[in-house]
């Protein structure tokens, strides 16, 4: 058995207590053997990443998981992501490109994600950083080459603009 002879289902039933407690969580996590993985589930089971800036952070946090657990990532145990709405990709520059690269990153280190929640995401501006040598990409292959995860079970789009602005206000055929 392990903690202080305590069964599994126990020491499950008390972290499930703390689920919106994430410093307590992490304390448990520290505490042993244990704890660590069932703490992990419940910490990193919903990531809302809200800026650039945590995203960056995040990125580390998997890569440092990665070395110190001989491969396995904190990015293993995320179930539900959530992406910032302010990650300027709706700007077609060297930075959006950046932007674009992180979150690619990202989502090729959560290969266990169900529920991916996206808002302001433009899809032809996504399409050409995605694909940047691509003139008539179908934007269902970019978000492939990006999107691709076996168990997802739910995509969320929230405010997404499907031409630019450009192509509404000139009536241009081409996006």
């Amino acid at each position: 058995m392990p903690l202080l002879g305590l069964p599994p289902e126990l020491l499950e039933r008390v972290l499930d207590i703390l689920y919106d407690d994430p410093p307590s969580l992490s304390a448990c996590s520290l505490t042993c053997w244990a704890l660590l993985l069932v703490a992990r589930l419940r910490l990193f089971r919903t990531v809302k990443l809200g800026t650039t800036r945590q995203c960056l952070r995040f990125l580390s946090s998997l890569e440092t998981s990665s070395e110190i657990n001989g491969g396995m990532s904190n990015g293993a145990f995320v179930r539900v992501l959530i992406l910032p709405a302010k990650m300027g990709l709706e700007r077609r520059n060297r930075r959006a490109a950046l932007r674009m690269d992180l979150v690619k990153q990202i989502l090729r280190r959560v290969p266990n994600v169900e529920t991916l929640d996206m808002c302001r995401f433009e899809w032809y501006k996504l399409s050409g950083l995605a694909c940047p040598n691509g003139i008539d990409v179908d934007p269902r292959d970019a978000v492939k080459t990006i999107f691709a995860f076996p168990r997802l079970k739910a995509l969320l789009l929230r405010e997404i603009v499907p031409h630019s602005m450009t192509w509404m206000v000139t009536g241009s055929t081409t996006p």
